[in-house]
């Protein structure tokens, strides 16, 4: 039989320091790397319903141009950029004028 006090001794060493700082780390990136695996998702995902959105509607410029349906999600991308910087222009203006 094996020595009790020598059991309870080594139930506490299971892990290194080392092996315990490495998790602590990927646990704290752990909802940063999840909240960008959600993202991913719902890029892609509306990528490619603008492509097949782009199928359907008519992408006719004048008699002689016709946009074609693969750079469609572009437009979004664009969109995306503009607002976002929009936005940040109007919230530090706001910033400015109530920390004043």
């Amino acid at each position: 039989m094996a020595d009790p006090e020598a059991d309870t001794r080594n139930r506490w060493r299971l892990c290194t320091v080392t092996q315990v700082e490495e998790f602590k780390s990927f646990a704290r990136i752990l909802p940063v790397w999840a909240s960008t695996i959600a993202l991913s998702i719902s890029f892609a995902q509306l990528s490619t319903f603008f492509i097949s959105q782009a199928n359907i509607m008519d992408r006719k410029l004048g008699s002689n141009f016709t946009i074609p349906a693969d750079p469609v999600p572009i437009f979004s991308v664009i969109n995306a950029l503009v607002l976002v910087q929009c936005r940040s222009f109007h919230l530090r203006r706001t910033a400015r004028m109530f920390l004043r």
